[in-house]
């Protein structure tokens, strides 16, 4: 799908799948995709999206249109978010064009894997606070995530895996923790592996999942609700089958 500099179309698909992408509720992509329609004068608009897929059809200048798009990967980017639904909203209050919405576009960009990854393991740190651990697990959980995280990092470029990157990560996190248990007593194995793996609990898309239903969506909101449940499945499956050994 090539993003012509005044296809208003190709610019509203764009946006909401963006959306879609930064882990954005349907509804919400769907606003997003009517607002820059409506904003560039689209008529007879025709909008279905789902969690990975998105059909738009409207008149634009008097041609009819139609364009689909492909959403194999879905992450949590709370910026791009704000990014999309910034821009959607300038688009449609007059404050931009469409060759300009289309620079800004290129321009939004995800933040820095490694911090993410850092961040990740520094949270996890005091997370294990909450489960039980102390002060003595701190470092330890932190270094357990860094390096459980640091491998889901580049499993997940490896292609669409994300079941597979997300039991691996758990895998690692539950055999590292036992190794430092064993090696130094003192630190508590429970608290260490919760709170590594405690950042990719399915919650946000468990939330969009409730969201997405009650606002009328229910082939998305089954659709994420299955990727929740899946997803929980697969981290106990991956701590269960380390603690079993």
């Amino acid at each position: 799908m090539k993003a012509a500099e005044n296809d208003g179309v190709v610019l509203a698909i764009k946006i909401a799948e963006g959306m879609m992408r930064s882990g954005g509720e349907t509804y919400r992509a769907e606003e997003c995709c009517l607002s820059v329609l409506k904003a560039c004068g689209a008529v007879n608009i025709s909008v279905v999206s789902f969690p990975t897929a998105m059909l738009v059809s409207a008149e634009l200048d008097g041609v009819h249109r139609a364009e689909s798009v492909s959403i194999k990967s879905r992450g949590v980017d709370l910026n791009g978010i704000a990014a999309y639904n910034s821009l959607s909203r300038r688009l449609s209050s007059g404050e931009l064009d469409v060759e300009s919405a289309f620079k800004e576009l290129d321009s939004i960009k995800g933040g820095n894997p490694w911090l993410s990854v850092l961040y990740t393991a520094v949270a996890a740190g005091f997370f294990c606070f909450v489960f039980g651990g102390g002060a003595v697990d701190f470092l330890p959980t932190v270094i357990v995530t860094l390096i459980a995280q640091t491998v889901k990092l580049y499993a997940d470029r490896l292609g669409n895996l994300n079941f597979i990157s997300v039991m691996l990560s758990c895998i690692i996190t539950a055999a590292l923790a036992r190794v430092a248990v064993a090696l130094f007593p003192v630190f508590h194995q429970e608290a260490v592996i919760v709170g590594g793996i405690i950042s990719m609990v399915p919650g946000l898309a468990l939330t969009n999942s409730l969201r997405d239903t009650l606002s009328g969506d229910l082939i998305s909101g089954a659709a994420r609700m299955f990727d929740a449940l899946i997803t929980a499945v697969v981290i106990a499956a991956g701590v269960a089958m380390v603690l079993a050994i």
